[in-house]
């Protein structure tokens, strides 16, 4: 955990307090071991993967690579949902106001921002 990434984005004590958390989820929820869910969420936090890293506040960028889609530049992140679809999240886009999108159209999307819920709220990935 000392080469997280997140660090910049909510500070080292919150990074290391969300990844534990992440990891606690992990071991409870889908009964991994801590050796395991400790490197699934390593990995996440790596990679951008939304699965994992996805919360409300946080801002994701469209990769490079996606650029020219028609796809919005950014997403703000207003909520996760859980159901029947899958995993969700409501976002907004600054232009199509909120809508609801399935949690994997943030793989062409990069965690940028992270508004935490505290002092000091802001950040931005450098």
């Amino acid at each position: 955990m000392s080469n997280n990434p997140l660090h910049h984005l909510i500070g080292r004590d919150r990074a290391q307090e969300w990844t534990r958390a992440r990891v606690d989820d992990l071991m409870t929820q889908d009964r991994l071991d801590q050796r395991t869910a400790n490197a699934v969420v390593e990995k996440a936090i790596a990679a951008d993967d939304p699965m994992i890293l996805a919360t409300p506040g946080q801002v994701w960028t469209l990769r490079p690579q996606h650029g020219g889609n028609g796809l919005p530049e950014c997403l703000f992140v207003t909520e996760r949902r859980t159901g029947k679809g899958g995993p969700r999240v409501v976002v907004e886009d600054g232009a199509t106001g909120s809508q609801e999108v399935p949690l994997q159209d943030l793989t062409l999307y990069r965690l940028d921002t992270w508004f935490w819920s505290g002092p000091a709220t802001t950040a931005k990935r450098r």
